[in-house]
């Protein structure tokens, strides 16, 4: 522990998470993959907020964090450290470069929807979902779909 560093955690409402994602200067992803395929949701979160981030590297993270492009990628402790320490070695009186030019290469992210609708959608549902009903239905097959997804992790 560090006498000048405290870390609280609270119970946010929904819409008081972005708000308070968006807050932040740098955000830190921990997450790794046992299957080398899956994304960590919170980079997205914190993308949404136009937050860069720092996130360990395994298989598939530079389909979302690109080194260098918007945020860090890193592959141990040392480097987690070194990319800190430049990152906000002069916060907060001088902002920093790199910091400004990783979100601002944040903000033409595409975002879920967007991303889903060019790359996944019609590989999932095909052409079929034209029709009102059938939309409705595939938003609860795409809901539960998540769910169990999320339940197996």
């Amino acid at each position: 522990s560090h006498p000048q560093i405290s870390i609280y955690t609270i119970w946010l409402r929904a819409d008081d998470y972005p708000k308070l994602l968006g807050c932040a200067t740098l955000g830190i992803s921990l997450h790794t993959s046992t299957s080398g395929l899956d994304l960590p949701m919170k980079v997205l979160d914190m993308f949404g907020c136009q937050v860069p981030v720092c996130a360990v590297g395994f298989d598939c993270i530079s389909e979302l964090v690109k080194d260098g492009v918007n945020g860090r990628v890193f592959g141990n402790e040392d480097e987690l450290a070194k990319q800190l320490y430049e990152l906000l070695k002069s916060y907060p009186e001088n902002c920093n470069t790199d910091l400004d030019r990783y979100r601002k290469n944040i903000e033409g992210t595409a975002r879920w929807r967007e991303n889903w609708d060019e790359c996944a959608k019609d590989l999932v549902v095909g052409n079929w979902i034209n029709e009102k009903s059938r939309r409705q239905d595939f938003h609860w097959t795409i809901k539960f779909l998540v769910f169990a997804l999320s339940y197996s992790v």
